[in-house]
């Protein structure tokens, strides 16, 4: 009887481990399956925000928490991550939970990479898990790839602030830049706005929700680098 009832005792016990509260999804519909590998492809001297969509499929609330592990840095390269608010390199695991409701999708997070010469493969696993359950999480891999075939343009440096926004950003470009043009992408890849600007330009964002945009600035028909903002 005591066999019978640890054979029983371990499946249920395999059961419940199995039974995780998160799925991750590539935008707001493209589930991935655990341990899943993303390549995301960048061009050198390139800034790029690479999203996640976070669900909560539990019956109950869930705090949750961000990982970070880089398997292979590349050099000339940084990796840092934002959900809700922006980190540094050094850190690892969000400080904070994000509070999940259940069924609730979030579509803040981002993996931010930025990489100014070379061509060597950046690699991290990223991990969501519960802060009361270490063991109830799901997971991703990111690879970054350099592909010299992106027709991207080196070493011009633009700004935007303030950042968080409410209404209005500030835009910093250099004088000399031929036919600069902006675009603004919401968290799916969908183009919200695209529009001719110029150095210390006041770009409206008062008409956006509050959210995640990416602002991708464009020169001569080559891409500077995308960078992103925070709508409040």
């Amino acid at each position: 009887m005591k066999k019978i009832f640890v054979v029983v005792l371990t499946i249920l016990t395999a059961g419940f481990a199995s039974a995780q509260s998160f799925k991750l999804y590539d935008g707001p519909s493209t589930l991935l399956t655990e341990g899943d590998t993303l390549e995301v492809y960048v061009g050198s001297y390139t800034a790029i925000a690479k999203p996640l969509c976070v669900l909560n499929d539990a019956s109950v609330e869930k705090r949750v928490m961000a990982k970070k592990t880089v398997l292979h840095q590349a050099a000339n390269s940084t990796l840092t991550f934002c959900w809700e608010q922006c980190y540094d390199t050094g850190t690892t695991v969000s400080p904070n939970p994000l509070i999940l409701e259940s069924k609730e999708l979030d579509y803040s997070f981002t993996a931010d990479y930025h990489i100014t010469s070379g061509n060597e493969t950046t690699i991290a696993r990223f991990t969501f898990f519960d802060r009361e359950n270490e063991n109830d999480s799901v997971s991703v891999i990111l690879k970054f790839i350099v592909n010299v075939g992106i027709n991207e343009s080196e070493a011009i440096t633009w700004s935007l602030s303030p950042n968080p926004t409410s209404n209005f950003i500030s835009l910093t470009i250099p004088n000399n830049l031929k036919a600069p043009f902006l675009s603004i992408y919401d968290v799916n890849g969908k183009v919200i706005s695209s529009q001719s600007v110029s150095n210390n330009e006041q770009i409206s964002l008062q008409s956006l929700s509050q959210g995640i945009y990416f602002l991708q600035l464009v020169t001569d028909e080559k891409i500077i680098s995308t960078k992103k903002i925070v709508k409040r």
